[in-house]
């Protein structure tokens, strides 16, 4: 597909269509809003934000997948391989006139996601354990969904029961729609206590002979 120079800064022309860069395209991430990764699903499985939905802009129901998949009033933005990967553009092009206002286009993609310090899931990462009960190493998985507010003990490390993906929560290392952790299994401990962090409070416990653990973004070294 050829397009012209013009035609793509056109598209860009006032605020529903405005580049992002890592920092703002993670914080959008975190706030919840959708991101659409227009590679190939081969492309996709091999490493992807957190969250996106993968869309191909070069299959043949590219239209049809995408207004049936997202409200042309809905935020949202757009991916691919970085600066030189013309699938953003193209798609960006295609949609604009179908009345899709709130665009935003995070130029440089999955490199520069990588250069930011943030991580790409992939095939590999599976979701979280329920709890930090049966851990037999070190893990890294995939936080989708809220988990009930109560199952939550301690201030890291946590105690064992408590939720994985609350813990991250708590801990500030992913926001309420998810991403991804490094879970490090500890020895019980004789008291957890709690505190209130990013708008999440956990429950002081004591006595218990579950075995600890702690929470650590992906991408940052263990120091234990």
């Amino acid at each position: 597909m050829i397009i012209s120079i013009g035609l793509i800064s056109s598209v860009f022309a006032d605020d529903h269509r405005t580049i992002v860069d890592a920092k703002t395209a993670k914080e959008m991430l975190d706030q919840g809003v959708l991101f659409v990764d227009v590679r190939s699903p081969i492309a996709f499985e091999h490493g992807h934000i957190p969250g996106a939905v993968n869309i191909d802009v070069r299959n043949s129901n590219f239209v049809a997948e995408f207004t049936k998949s997202i409200r042309k009033d809905q935020e949202f933005v757009i991916y691919c391989r970085g600066r030189h990967c013309d699938r953003s553009p193209e798609a960006i092009v295609v949609l604009a006139p179908l009345g899709y206002e709130k665009i935003f286009y995070f130029r440089e993609g999955t490199p520069g996601w990588i250069k930011a310090g943030y991580a790409l899931r992939t095939a590999a990462h599976e979701e979280c354990p329920a709890t930090g009960r049966n851990l037999a190493g070190s893990i890294e998985c995939y936080c989708s969904t809220d988990a009930p507010a109560k199952h939550l003990w301690g201030s890291g490390p946590y105690w064992g029961g408590t939720n994985i993906c609350l813990a991250a929560r708590h801990s500030g290392i992913i926001g309420k729609y998810g991403g991804l952790v490094r879970v490090f299994p500890g020895p019980p401990q004789q008291s957890y206590r709690g505190s209130t962090a990013n708008g999440l409070s956990s429950i002081d416990i004591s006595g218990s002979l579950l075995p600890s653990f702690e929470v650590e973004a992906i991408g940052k070294a263990h120091t234990n």
